[in-house]
C-alpha cells in the first residue's frame, strides 16, 4: 500500500512483541534526502494524509460505534477540523495551512476505516483521499 508510512515504527512493534529489546541511540547519524518537489504544499499535505493513514493502522480501533465503517468520533473530529480550517480562509497563509494539515491527517485516519479489508473505499472513499 503506497499510502502508508513508518514501516520502522510497525518492524520495532513486531520485533518488541515477538520479546526483542529495542533501543534508541540519540547519537546515531540520521540523513533524509529532501528534493525539492518535496517542499510543495500539496506534497506537504498529501504526507500528513499518509502519516494519518499510518497512525491509525497500526493502533486500529475496534471497538467505537461506527459510521459508514469508521468510528463516529473519527467523523465528528473530521468536521470539527474542517469547521476550523474554513474559519482560517481569512487568516494567515501559516494559520490556513497549519489547519489544512489537521484535515489532512484526520482524512487519512478516516480512510483507513473505509478502505477496510477489501482495499476499495467506495465513494467516501474518494472524497477524503487526496
Amino acid at each position: 500500500d503506497t499510502d502508508l508510512m513508518g514501516g520502522e515504527t510497525e518492524l520495532l512493534a513486531r520485533l518488541q512483541a515477538a520479546g526483542e529489546r529495542v533501543i534508541f541511540v540519540p547519537s546515531a547519524p540520521v540523513r533524509h534526502v529532501i528534493v525539492p518537489s518535496q517542499l510543495d504544499r500539496g506534497w506537504l499535505l498529501r504526507r500528513m494524509f499518509r502519516i494519518g493513514r499510518t497512525s491509525e493502522r497500526l493502533q486500529l480501533d475496534t471497538e467505537s460505534v461506527r459510521l459508514f465503517h469508521a468510528p463516529r468520533y473519527l467523523w465528528r473530529q473530521l468536521i470539527a477540523t474542517w469547521l476550523r480550517y474554513v474559519a482560517t480562509l481569512t487568516r494567515s497563509e501559516r494559520e490556513r495551512f497549519e489547519a489544512a494539515l489537521l484535515v489532512f491527517e484526520l482524512r487519512g485516519r478516516t480512510y483507513t476505516y473505509l478502505l477496510g479489508q477489501h482495499q476499495r473505499a467506495g465513494v467516501l472513499g474518494r472524497l477524503l483521499h487526496p
